[in-house]
């Protein structure tokens, strides 16, 4: 179907012509998102640079924001599978395109770049950042949480820090730790035994003490790439219900 590009967010071209403006959000692919999507409408609309592109290789769909017109973008990212979103900074792009597989943008001075390619910028560390959403476990009581642990698969040149978030207040780690580095392959031929396989990647699940006490949490990490991957699957939390006595 064809996605149009509006105030409104990304709406299905057939679902448009079926709903009025109010009710549109049933058909907006950027339903997820629509109060930031609105915010950000609501401040760049009448910014050039406003559009969106599919990258099917790495199942991306872009909406280019426009902070500053010819000068200061951001970008808007959904995952095609799952429908989840996220947001990339740092790449001030006055336009997007995919040619022979690859991912480009132009920059506003002219040059055009490649986007979506090793895990460094241009050399320098690339930085992320990443918090759930706020959940209520074991129900509307006071919890203590003790612990914390991301289940990641790293590769070289990682650092990460983790803090469990309490209602609703969202604050960042303030420090960070270097991630485990995975281990040289030392397999060679002839084969010599015992050897070691090598890997790209390695497990990081290791525990972190916490402090939160609170009713709802959000588990929150920031971190760097430099060099290789950093792939998150899960989190786990140690917490004991309990109240002020």
């Amino acid at each position: 179907d064809l996605g149009l590009l509006s105030q409104d967010g990304i709406i299905y071209m057939r679902a448009a012509l079926q709903y009025s403006r109010e009710a549109i959000q049933k058909a907006s692919i950027t339903g997820k998102i629509q109060t930031l999507f609105s915010q950000l409408a609501a401040l760049y609309k009448t910014n050039f640079g406003w559009m969106q592109i599919a990258y099917p290789k790495s199942r991306y769909l872009i909406v280019n924001v426009p902070a500053i017109a010819d000068s200061s973008q951001t970008q808007l990212v959904m995952n095609t599978i799952t429908g989840s979103w996220c947001q990339f900074s740092g790449m001030n792009a006055g336009c997007w395109g995919v040619a022979n597989d690859n991912l480009y943008f132009g920059g506003n001075s002219g040059s055009v770049y490649q986007a979506n390619v090793g895990f460094q910028d241009l050399g320098a560390q690339i930085p992320w950042e990443v918090a759930t959403s706020w959940q209520m476990q074991s129900g509307a009581t006071n919890k203590a949480f003790t612990a914390v642990t991301p289940t990641m698969l790293v590769g070289s040149g990682v650092t990460f820090g983790i803090a469990v978030n309490v209602d609703f207040n969202s604050v960042a780690p303030t420090s960070q730790i270097p991630a485990l580095v995975p281990m040289g392959a030392t397999m060679t031929w002839p084969w010599t035994w015992p050897g070691i396989w090598g890997g790209s990647t390695t497990l990081d699940h290791r525990w972190q003490t916490t402090g939160a006490f609170g009713t709802w949490s959000s588990v929150h990490m920031v971190g760097t790439v430099n060099g290789g991957a950093c792939q998150i699957t899960s989190f786990e939390l140690i917490g004991e219900r309990g109240g002020p006595l």
